[in-house]
């Protein structure tokens, strides 16, 4: 509640700071009189510490007020754009950890050998290509030259390929690097050389010590991921123009809707408190020596 908190009230006075929204939204040859009354209907008029009272009262009784651009409710706007933002998070997170975990723990077995070598390869690769100059690049190949993929939009499977794959590319590379130097660090341990001297088999040397007491680093890693493409991917979203959380707020801090922009830092936070408490959860159950008290 606390990051919450913190968050919105940061939020709340930056955006006040870029002055009064009430100039853009109306014509620039508008007299004062209606611009005076936009401003009283939206509450600018008053001074700053009333509007932040205001703000607070309305949000603990979930409000955030009117979307000065769209004049519908805040939250209802960034709420239904969620589901694009989640669906997009998740397909883009789960195909980083189905290809990161094993190409990872593949690489840290045979050390400096060629995967290894091809796995830093592609780990270096991957976190220096530009997310925009990746996505744009995909659209000329895939949608511009072969026409085999949809270049924008969220309709069906199809149009899910290139910006599911273009979000991936840098979370996969921070999976991929992480698992396996988590992996070469636990299988220099001594409780795996135990269990190899007691008889245990590869795999289950691999899977049941090794990359069992190596998940924790990957875990905290992939929390804050979510946390984050929950957000709103504002990059690839705009890239794509897909309708997602992360396109809204970006339109919203260029048209300065303040309403829009403060829901959306609510629902972000909220993300990221709930994200934190689930991985705090899965330290105990992936490791039993872990306790909370």
């Amino acid at each position: 509640m606390v990051v919450i908190f913190l968050s919105l009230t940061a939020v709340f006075f930056i955006l006040r700071m870029t002055g009064n929204p009430a100039a853009l939204f109306v014509p620039m040859n508008v007299s004062q009189t209606s611009l005076a009354q936009f401003a009283k209907e939206f509450g600018f008029d008053r001074p700053l510490w009333q509007q932040y009272l205001s703000f607070l009262w309305q949000v603990l009784h979930g409000d955030f007020g009117q979307s000065l651009a769209y004049r519908q409710p805040a939250m209802a706007l960034v709420l239904e754009h969620l589901p694009a933002t989640a669906d997009l998070a998740l397909m883009s997170l789960a195909l980083s950890l189905v290809v990161a975990i094993p190409l990872g723990v593949a690489a840290a077995v045979r050390p400096d050998g060629p995967l290894d070598t091809f796995v830093s390869f592609v780990v270096i690769s991957l976190q220096s290509m530009p997310v925009f100059w990746l996505g744009l690049l995909f659209i000329l190949v895939f949608s511009v030259d072969l026409k085999v993929l949809p270049p924008y939009g969220r309709d069906g499977f199809a149009s899910y390929i290139l910006p599911t794959i273009t979000l991936s590319t840098y979370t996969l590379a921070t999976f991929l690097r992480l698992t396996r130097a988590s992996m070469q660090e636990a299988l220099g341990q001594d409780y795996v050389r135990t269990a190899r001297a007691k008889g245990a088999g590869p795999g289950r040397v691999l899977v049941r010590h090794a990359l069992r007491n190596s998940l924790i680093p990957l875990v905290t890693v992939v929390g804050l991921n979510l946390a984050t493409l929950l957000g709103g991917a504002v990059v690839t979203e705009t890239i794509f123009s897909w309708p997602g959380v992360g396109r809204l707020l970006l339109q919203a801090m260029l048209d300065r809707d303040f309403t829009i922009v403060q829901a959306g830092v609510f629902l972000v936070s909220a993300a990221y408190s709930v994200t934190n408490l689930v991985v705090d959860v899965l330290y105990a159950a992936i490791d039993p020596r872990i306790h909370y008290t």
